[in-house]
């Protein structure tokens, strides 16, 4: 079963840095958490604590999302699968369970 793991970090609404975790199997909703920071060097050493650990379980970093061992480009003219409604903008982890 191929799950997905995506990281961000970015401000929350009122100025703190969040670091956002988005998680679950592909194709469906997945779930959310959001870690606050004050300071934006604490948040990138929790992404970089994060990373690691993800990659130590079997995650890999790629560029799109993978679907049933399939990689998918965002890129909407380069298709390298028959997956149409995962794809995931911006940096992910993925692994087969």
């Amino acid at each position: 079963m191929a799950r997905f793991y995506k990281l961000s970090v970015g401000r929350s609404l009122f100025g703190d840095i969040a670091v956002v975790r988005e998680w679950g199997r592909i194709g469906t909703i997945g779930r959310v958490r959001i870690d606050l920071f004050a300071d934006e060097n604490e948040a990138l050493v929790a992404l970089d604590a994060i990373e690691q650990a993800k990659t130590r379980r079997g995650y890999r970093e790629i560029g799109g999302a993978v679907c049933d061992d399939y990689v998918v480009d965002p890129s909407p003219r380069a298709k390298k699968g028959p997956a149409t409604d995962c794809s995931v903008a911006g940096p992910s982890y993925g692994a087969r369970a």
